[in-house]
């Protein structure tokens, strides 16, 4: 029987960068009480200008990010379920991927993964990517890669990991929406 593959993002999904942007608004910006921010839509949710979101990024990829709770336990269950697990990001530049790597290796995620990829934007999407992989699984935070994983590769079951940012009116959403690494584990 040939190994199955379940495909991951990280940011949103394995690590969690949603404190590392709240502190950074609230010193800034003296705003408090922002909940999880929406991180691709700092401009319009929360009125950061543009200029300053350099800023943020730059102290983001200083950072270590930690992982979510159980995220380790969720990677340890899908290989003792015979997966071979990737992680798939879309980060795009040396100091972004090599702030990816840095976390993943210092929550002890990275040897639980078979794969670390960021894709290349220019040549291909995640979609593409998971498409020619013949993945079975998908996970993910944000909606624009769980319809592009769809599109190009509807035999693939994506999962929409729940956040406030990724909140939809689809009634019968061609996804399955989980809020939490056990409600994943269950359907695979």
């Amino acid at each position: 029987m040939a190994e199955k593959l379940f495909v991951t993002d990280i940011d949103g999904v394995l690590l969690n960068m949603d404190q590392v942007i709240i502190d950074w608004m609230e010193a800034k910006y003296k705003k408090t009480g922002l909940g999880r921010p929406n991180l691709w839509e700092l401009e319009h949710a929360y009125g950061i200008p543009k200029r300053d979101l350099g800023e943020m990024w730059d102290l983001l990829w200083a950072t270590p990010l930690p992982t979510y709770p159980e995220s380790a336990e969720f990677l340890k269950l899908l290989k003792k379920k015979g997966f071979r697990v990737v992680a798939l990001s879309n980060r795009k530049n040396g100091a972004a991927v090599e702030a990816s790597l840095r976390d993943l290796s210092l929550t002890g995620l990275r040897p639980l993964l078979d794969e670390v990829v960021y894709r290349d934007t220019r040549k291909e999407t995640k979609g593409t990517w998971v498409k020619e992989k013949g993945a079975d699984y998908f996970l993910d935070d944000n909606f624009s890669n769980i319809y592009d994983v769809l599109f190009h590769s509807p035999a693939t079951k994506c999962f929409l990991f729940d956040q406030p940012f990724n909140q939809s009116l689809d009634l019968a959403p061609p996804y399955e929406r989980v809020f939490t690494y056990s409600g994943v584990l269950r359907a695979v």
